[in-house]
């Protein structure tokens, strides 16, 4: 892709879907300008499919993202905009327009708009192999999608390749797949969660904008084989479904669920990529498996054989800071009909 003046590129986004390039190479001097559609009912994190642009000109060209001005007597007021901080594994405090850094090559943010609008992107396009840098290792960092396309995710995916085979050795063993924020959340008067997505998922492609939360020991690499057009806004579930049990529990609004998937070539241990530990955040309720054979570690999906079910016992642990009465519920996807799901409440001595 050449692309010679100034702007010479423009990607559009609205509330019916999104602008997709897939290029391998670019060149020239000119710069692109790449829009993302927002909903201004919460928080999302995003990451820029563009270089070169500034954390402050980011914020002075898009009046969008919302603005505290309730104290007359700041002067610089508060944007909202933040960064994750892996060293307090939170989220960092509210950005200005004054706002040292830039929109660094696959670096997430949390952003909210003030209106159902796009934000804007201005830049030079990211084209081939990719890397993120500054991540620190062993810690919760914030990343996102670099293309101006959507990339696949993970092996189910139709993309020629994706995020997750291409970083296996790079990621914490335990913490093998992305973490997605999930609307509704705690600025919203409820807590938020994060959906999983790793080998063992269906297929999912994550949308040029959307960044995500992963626990690695060595910074990312992207690379244009993950490419692919998505034009919708949202992530997309396509194949690759495996024998599955999602078991949820709720308290009223509340709820927390977590998956079991069965392939004949996992184990009853570790499989990483596959398994994906939990990452618990703010939420009050908390359902998680741990793994047959146990590592001591919660996870949010674990992935089993699938010739071994009626020998298997799957440790549930249930967090519930408010305590009440809870209740389970589960849904099974193409297992096989002689497999039977049992729920047994070891307290109360009973098998559901």
């Amino acid at each position: 892709m050449d692309i010679k003046p100034a702007n010479g590129l423009i990607i559009k986004s609205d509330a019916s879907g999104t602008g997709s390039l897939i290029t391998e190479t670019t060149s020239g001097l000119g710069s692109a300008i790449v829009q993302r559609y927002m909903n201004t009912d919460a928080w999302h994190i995003i990451s820029s499919p563009l270089s070169g642009q500034s954390i402050a000109e980011f914020l002075n060209s898009n009046g969008n993202v919302a603005t505290d001005d309730a104290d007359p007597n700041v002067t610089v007021p508060l944007r909202g905009m933040m960064f994750y901080d892996p060293d307090k594994n939170d989220w960092g405090d509210y950005f200005t327009n004054l706002t040292s850094g830039d929109l660094a090559t696959g670096k997430g943010f949390c952003i909210r708009t003030n209106a159902n609008s796009a934000v804007t992107f201005e830049g030079a396009l990211q084209a081939g192999t990719l890397s993120t840098t500054g991540m620190a290792s062993g810690l919760w960092n914030c990343i996102g999608n670099p293309y101006t396309s959507a990339i696949g995710i993970n092996s189910n995916s139709d993309s020629a390749d994706d995020f997750l085979s291409t970083n296996t050795t790079n990621f914490d063993p335990y913490f093998g797949a992305i973490y997605i924020w999930n609307q509704p959340d705690v600025n919203n008067g409820e807590l938020g969660m994060y959906t999983v997505i790793s080998n063992a998922s269906a297929g999912f492609d994550v949308q040029q904008g959307q960044a995500f939360l992963v626990k690695m020991n060595t910074n990312a690499t992207f690379n244009s084989d993950m490419q692919i057009h998505d034009p919708g806004l949202t992530l997309k579930s396509t194949k690759g479904v495996w024998p599955t049990i999602n078991l949820e529990a709720s308290v009223n609004s509340q709820k927390s669920s977590t998956v079991i998937a069965f392939n004949s070539g996992m184990t009853k241990g570790l499989d990483p990529t596959y398994d994906a530990g939990l990452l618990k955040g703010g939420s009050d309720l908390l359902i998680y498996s741990r793994l047959v054979e146990d590592n001591g570690i919660p996870f949010a999906i674990q992935a089993l054989p699938s010739n071994d079910y009626s020998s298997m016992i799957i440790p549930i642990g249930l967090d519930f800071k408010t305590g009440g009465e809870v209740v389970f519920s589960a849904t099974t996807l193409n297992l096989t009909p002689d497999c039977m799901v049992i729920l047994e409440d070891k307290r109360n001595q009973s098998f559901t």
